[in-house]
């Protein structure tokens, strides 16, 4: 699955539903305060995303799933009445999933699972500490075009990530949408433990502020720039758990898509979060 690119870099020539999970570990990147799982941005609150900062943590519930492959093990080393009694403990929290971003070509969302994917690569640029996609899709009804995903963690500001989407339609000029926005609907071991407590939206610009709802309550906030082609008005967009702008885009030979999240925690700072 995975081979060397003119680059020199290991790369996924093919894309795989089953493996996704373990792309997206894989894939990841971060920066020391943040680390974000290589999980596609079109996927949204599949239970593959992952956004983590050093320090946010909450308490969630422990769900044991033993596995018992015969009798014996059964019998002497699971305690299966104990198991009957879940315990709390200290997790990680999976924040929203800033990474949003859906394309939509012709009225058809780009998802890899649908329509036709022709060719697909994914690596990891170690030089310029980036994870890059491209993929040539058909939406299912002929319509071709070539989409190229960058993203990277910053090392100069550690509260900042940045995505870019290059997107070329293949010899038609349909339509084309862009989705950006945030994700809510997010879990840490199978329970949702953070809570929104505001999102404001400013033509292209979001901010969102939300908490750790169980134990400790650290207060978080996002600020998203969502940079959409030249000249291409937006609009509010929401729909179950996802805040964003979307735009509308046609008559071009290709558009560019560039979107900036600060994120900070009440960890970093004794002020408002959002400031």
């Amino acid at each position: 699955m995975y081979q060397l690119n003119e680059k020199g870099f290991p790369c996924e020539r093919k894309y795989s539903p089953a493996d996704e999970a373990l792309s997206a570990t894989l894939f990841a990147t971060g920066n020391g305060y943040m680390g974000i799982r290589g999980s596609a941005e079109e996927y949204a609150s599949v239970r593959i995303q992952g956004a983590f900062v050093r320090g946010f943590i909450d308490e969630i519930v422990e769900v044991c799933e033993p596995f018992a492959d015969n009798e014996y093990m059964k019998k002497y080393y699971l305690n299966e009445d104990g198991l009957k009694h879940f315990d709390r403990q200290e997790s990680c929290v999976n924040l929203p999933d800033f990474l949003m971003i859906r394309i939509e070509i012709g009225g058809k969302t780009f998802f890899p699972w649908e329509g036709k994917v022709l060719t697909w690569d994914r690596w990891l640029d170690t030089r310029a500490a980036e994870l890059v996609r491209r993929v040539v899709w058909d939406n299912g009804e002929g319509a071709v075009a070539e989409l190229i995903f960058r993203r990277f963690a910053s090392f100069a500001c550690q509260n900042l990530y940045c995505q870019q989407v290059f997107v070329r339609p293949v010899g038609h000029d349909l339509p084309v949408r862009i989705i950006s926005g945030v994700d809510t609907a997010v879990k840490t071991g199978g329970q949702i433990v953070t809570e929104t407590d505001a999102c404001e939206t400013d033509q292209a610009d979001i901010v969102l502020s939300f908490h750790a709802k169980n134990k400790y309550r650290f207060a978080a906030a996002y600020v998203i720039r969502n940079l959409f082609p030249a000249g291409r008005m937006c609009a509010p967009y929401e729909e179950n758990g996802r805040f964003g702008a979307v735009s509308a885009c046609d008559g071009a030979k290709e558009y560019l898509f560039e979107k900036f999240t600060f994120v900070g925690t009440q960890r970093d700072t004794r002020s408002d979060v959002k400031e």
